[in-house]
Order: structure tokens, then sequence, then C-alpha cells
């Protein structure tokens, strides 16, 4: 089967995280306990006295190590049924259990006070997503802190609908209004200029915060993500859709659904604690998307931020008809991907991929629709691989293939395909971290989370139709 390169270590160790733990424990348990006993050897002579307090401090070292960078680089399992959120309910929201999905249901009729629910109930989650992402970025990429960049930050906020940065406010003081409560040791006030920066997350392959803008690159090897769009018989339309970013050992433990209810709508989101912006979703019409991210080349700050757009299109749009027209006369802020599709059909849209503003691909004949993180013009995969594009499209055409050889025509159910698919070597890879199955006929909806390989995961419903309802 194909694999990624170098990725080995990170199946076994996602496999027999347990075990991996075990041996670590021991590791510094033995090396504290060798530092512990040099000064019993005083009675030895000194080179071996020194020899025992070198090798225990260095096992120690290397077993500290191993707890806080391995799993940055190979995430363990994380089971669904090891609940990290505590349930709780506040003005303007409520944290909860189906099962073991956590759902965050926000007020989103009252933007700020939908924020301050988010803030205080996730407010945990928050803080140790905040924390390893933080080391992560701003500690040894050296990425740039929000105030560091102000007028870059000002120019985004520009570009942000009111009742989103009124949800920004709202959200750093519901968690600023949980860090005082608690007292927990590092647990630095949060501001709307963070949050703001937090949302450029997905935009950064194509603009740069240090430099301003960036290159495109075809060898960027960063966070990736699929999406598959196929028509079955029974079921319509599905939608599937694997999110790939580093999750850093953390970001699929804290991850829920998040539904947001207004007066004229209602949508079911997949998410993390932090974000009002949208990765995937569903409106009560049964329209759902995805985006995947794509290196570009933005030398102007002349749009929302690819979150903040998913989500207003979520927001306002009914089905794929009115989706098109937004995007006709509105543009996000760079270059990304973004996958539609209803109750009859399917599209991708391709955002600053050629002299358009946008490109575009239908859901037809027998192929599924797939979108990958290449850059869609003229030749779909002349420029850029990120994350392996290539690898993960050639594995889904062979298994395309090859069920349409193993089953007669008729009897292919492709919404079994497309499910299949998520799992597959390379599609479910080490920065698998949300597995989503849509039916938008249905409003049917299926999810599983982990910190890698979630594709294996059992995917778990989520209660679409009582959420509408609410």
């Amino acid at each position: 089967m194909p694999r990624m390169p170098c990725e080995s270590l990170q199946i076994w160790h996602h496999e027999h995280s347990s075990v991996s733990k075990a041996i670590r424990t021991a590791a510094l348990i033995f090396g504290i306990g060798m530092l512990a006993a040099a000064p019993v050897a005083l009675t030895l002579s000194a080179p071996i006295i020194g020899g025992v307090a070198f090798a225990g401090s260095l096992l120690s070292l290397a077993a500290y190590a191993g707890f806080t960078a391995l799993d940055f680089f190979a995430p363990p399992h994380h089971n669904m049924k090891d609940h990290a959120f505590k349930p709780g309910e506040c003005p303007g929201g409520k944290l909860f259990y189906e099962g073991d999905v956590p759902i965050l249901t926000l007020d989103a009729d009252n933007p700020y006070l939908a924020g301050r629910a988010q803030g205080f109930l996730t407010g945990d989650a928050i803080y140790r997503l905040k924390r390893r992402f933080d080391f992560s970025l701003h500690t040894l990429l050296r990425e740039p802190r929000a105030h560091q960049i102000p007028e870059i930050i000002d120019a985004i906020k520009r570009q942000i609908p009111e009742e989103y940065y009124r949800e920004m406010e709202g959200l750093a003081d519901g968690y600023n209004e949980w860090a005082k409560s608690v007292k927990m040791i590092g647990a630095n006030q949060l501001s709307p200029e963070d949050i703001i920066l937090f949302h450029l997350m997905p935009d950064s392959l194509h603009f740069d915060t240090e430099k301003n803008f960036k290159k495109p690159s075809p060898k960027q090897r960063n966070a990736a993500c699929t999406s598959i769009v196929d028509r079955d018989a029974e079921r319509g339309i599905v939608f599937g859709r694997n999110m790939d970013w580093p999750s850093l050992g953390i970001a699929g433990t804290y991850s829920l659904v998040i539904h947001r209810k207004k007066a004229k709508t209602a949508t079911v989101e997949i998410g993390i604690p932090g974000l009002v912006g949208t990765l995937t979703g569903m409106n009560e019409s049964g329209l759902s998307i995805a985006m995947n991210v794509c290196i570009g080349n933005t030398t102007e700050i002349q749009g929302m931020p690819a979150m903040l757009y998913n989500r207003y299109l979520l927001e306002h749009c009914t089905d794929l008809p009115s989706a098109r027209r937004f995007i006709e006369n509105r543009s996000p802020l760079g270059a990304y991907h973004l996958t539609i599709a209803d109750p009859k059909e399917g599209q991708s849209f391709h955002f600053d991929q050629g002299e358009l503003p946008f490109t575009t691909r239908r859901l037809e004949g027998r192929e599924p629709l797939s979108v990958f993180n290449c850059r869609y013009e003229n030749n779909p995969y002349a420029m850029g691989d990120v994350h392996y594009s290539r690898l993960r499209k050639k594995v889904l055409n062979a298994f395309y293939a090859q069920a349409q050889i193993e089953i007669p025509a008729e009897a292919i159910e492709r919404g079994r395909l497309v499910e299949a698919s998520l799992s597959l070597p390379c599609i479910n890879n080490y920065e698998t971290t949300h597995t989503v199955l849509m039916e938008p006929a249905t409003r049917a909806m299926k999810a599983a989370f982990d910190d890698a390989y979630s594709g294996k995961a059992p995917l778990l419903p989520i209660p679409t139709e009582k959420l509408f309802r609410i």
C-alpha cells in the first residue's frame, strides 16, 4: 500500500500510543532514579559518579523531549469516548455531548453573547490549544504575534463583517473571564486581534503576515485536505471530507460540532474552540461546504479570510445557484478551494488560480468530484503538489477503478465508495484530524475526530435533525 514518505513512525506511534507513553514514562522515571542514585555512589570513584549522573540526565532529557516533541510530529490516538470537554451552559450558549459527540450550541442572533459563551464554555480547550500553537508558531517558527503586525491586522479587520468582529470581541471577553476564574498558569489574556490572526492560518500558504506577501512554492508540504463529492442512486449527493492540518497532538482531541442558530437560518459546523469562521459545515437547507488550502500570491488585502468567507456564504445562501451568485459578486482574501454541494449537485470553486477571479468544476459523469490542494488551472497538476496531492489523487482514482472492475455498475453504492475513500492510505494520513460525511438531501452528517488518521475512526452521527429544529 502507498504511504507518504517517513510515515512509518507516525503510524506506529498512533496505533501504539499507550505503549509509547509507557516507554517514555519508564525512561523518565529510570533517568530520574539514576540522578537520585548518583550521590549514593560517593564511595565509588568520581568518574563513575559523573557517569551515572550524566547518563541519568541524558535519559531524563530524552524522555522529556519525547513527551513534548513526539506528540507534535507523530500524534497519538484520541478516542472520542474519552470526553475532553466539560459540559456547561451560560447566556448565549450550551456545551453538551450527544453520545460521544461534543456539541456547542450558540445563539448567533446576538454575536457578542455567542462569542462570549464560546470563550467561557470552551476556555480550557482554547487555553490548551493556544499554548500548543503559540509554542509551535511563535516560539519555534518565529511567526509574528498580532501586536507585532498592527497594520495588517487593521487592514484585515476592515474586511470582516461587523457581527463577526463583535463575536470575536465576545469570544475574547468570555475566555478572559474563564481565565480569571480558574487562575491557570500561562492563561494569558486573549484579544480580538489574536483571534483575527488565528483565522489567517488557512491563508498562510498565499499570505505571509511577516513579509506581507509570499510567492507560491511548488514544494509546499504543509496542511492539506481532501474533498470528495459523488452521486448515490439512493442517498443522492454524498460529500466526504478529510481535514488535514498539523494537530500538534491536541487539535483533534479538542474538536467539536459548532451549532449556530439564528432566527432566519442555522448551521452545523465542524471546528475547534476559538473559531468564528467555518472550515466544514452544513446549513438547514442542506447546503454543504468544505475548504482546501492552496498556494498563491496575495498582493493586496481586499477580501475576507477564507474561514469567514465560508461562514458568510453558508449563512446567506440556500443552494448552489445562490452560492454561485455570491461568489461571482464577492471574492475572498486569496487563493483556496471551496467545494459546495446541495441536494441536487456539487461544484468546486478555485479562487485566484488563473487569470479569472475563480475557476470551477462540476460533478459530472461517472467520476467523483475530488479536490486536493494543487492549483486547478489549465493543467490541474501543473503547479504545486501540496501535501502529496498527486499521490492522493492517484490513490483515489485507483480505488474507484478497482471498484468498477469488481462491482457491476448498477450495483455500485457510490455513497459507500465516498465513505471508504476517506480511510484510504495517503488520503487518511498523519495530519487527518476531521473526517466528515454529509448528505445534503437528508441533512445527515457524521464525523470522527482524532489527532491523526481520523479516517480510520468510526463515523459518529451528528443529530442535525434535532439541531436544525432548535
